[in-house]
Formats: structure tokens, sequence, C-alpha cells
């Protein structure tokens, strides 16, 4: 019986199944069907072989190697990418349960909310003289407070609205100004963090986003969370 020749362009299959992603809809799908086409000819032709001049299979033993090896890495990335879409999914889901709840974060800015605005700060070493200013975004200070003598630690400020040289309206970003030195006139290190409540939560690919106020910050730049709001108990 006369041997089916051998088929030149099986190579090129595997190439075209490597480009499949660009040029077909159901990469998978048309990558399996190729593949059982290859199996086809390839039994055919050991079938209708010349036993006297039987095949050599290398060739075809590495184009299915090659075509398993694909299917394997399309198989990992898929797996990958649903990964990730939960992992997404997850962070959102994280993300909302911040809604309404009392969180510092790590900037000197906070928001007049409820009719006052918090902070905490904290002193690395005992100051001798501790001035505190609270200025708008137009640098202007509507308010500033002076102590003789504060030891290291964390303490935390509030101040209402009625109490500013000016009043500002709801959803207004104020920054806190610290400035501690020590009994032989050094300057002191001071960490501020506002203290705001939630109000607003976004997704996106550049990750999550709360909001306080007119305030935008990043679900990372969040130190602590407090408690919910309108809560008495402390949030684990």
């Amino acid at each position: 019986m006369t041997a089916i020749s051998y088929v030149s362009n099986t190579t090129e299959l595997v190439k075209q199944g490597a480009k499949a992603e660009e040029t077909k809809p159901d990469t998978a799908k048309a990558l399996s069907e190729e593949k059982q086409i290859f199996l086809e000819i390839l039994l055919t032709q050991l079938e209708n072989q010349n036993p006297l001049d039987p095949v050599d299979t290398t060739e075809f033993t590495n184009q299915l190697v090659a075509y398993s090896s694909l299917e394997q890495e399309m198989e990992i990335n898929q797996n990958l990418e649903s990964i990730a879409a939960a992992l997404d999914s997850a962070n959102a889901l994280s993300a909302v349960s911040y809604l309404g709840s009392n969180v510092d974060v790590d900037s000197p800015t906070s928001v007049m909310q409820d009719g006052e605005v918090r902070w905490s700060y904290a002193l690395e070493n005992d100051a001798e003289n501790v001035t505190l200013q609270i200025v708008n975004s137009d640098g202007e200070v509507l308010a500033a407070y002076g102590a003789e003598g504060s030891a290291a630690g964390t303490y935390d400020i509030v101040v209402a609205n009625a109490d500013l040289a000016s009043e500002v309206a709801e959803g207004t970003p104020l920054k806190l100004v610290v400035v501690a030195v020590d009994s032989a006139g050094e300057m002191i290190g001071t960490d501020i963090v506002g203290t705001v409540d939630v109000d607003g939560v976004e997704t996106s690919d550049d990750g999550v986003t709360l909001t306080a106020g007119s305030v935008s910050f990043s679900a990372d730049d969040v130190v602590s969370l407090r408690m919910k709001k309108n809560s008495s108990v402390n949030a684990a």
C-alpha cells in the first residue's frame, strides 16, 4: 500500500497555534481542534507506513510536545487571570467595609465633618514647647494653640468649627502643623495623621480610593481603623 506523504506544514500549525490568540476568538478551542487534526494525520501516517521503510516519528513527537506545552501555558494564563479577578473582587468587597468607618490616614490633612476636625500626632521626644496651627488650603491660619512642656507620646486633637477664626463648610480639608522643640531649642520629629469618617469608596485599575468630604486617599494610606461611625465598640 502506498504510504501517505509526510505533511510538511505541521510545524506551521504549531506556529499558528502560538498566534491563535491574535487571530481567533477562542484560542483554546482552535488549538484543540488543530491538535486533533494533527493526531489524525499522525495515526494515518503510521497505519499506512511501509514496514520496510518506517516513518521517523521524531518530528511528530517534537510537534506534539510543542502543542502540549502551548496548551499548558494557556491553561496557566487562564488560571492566573481567574485568580487576579477573584483578588480584585475580594479587594472591592474589603474596601466597602470602610464605609462609615472612622480611620486614621497617613496625612496631616483632615476634613471638617459633623462640625469638627480631628487629628492625632506623636512626639518622638519630650518637648519644651509645642505649637499647633490649623491652616486651610490657602495657607491661612484658622487656629493656633501653644503648650509649654509635652512628654513624648501620642495626642488626639479635636477642634470645633465654631472655634476657628472663620468657619468652613462641611467636607473642607484642613491641615495640622506641629512645631515642637526640646529644651536645647532643637526641633523634635512629629508624626501626624488625619482622623476622618469614610463616606465614599471607588475601585479602579489603580486600586481602591476612599473619600472623606472633598478629600480622596488610597486605602493603602489608612494606618488604623478606629470604629464604625455611630458605634461605641472599637474595631478589631
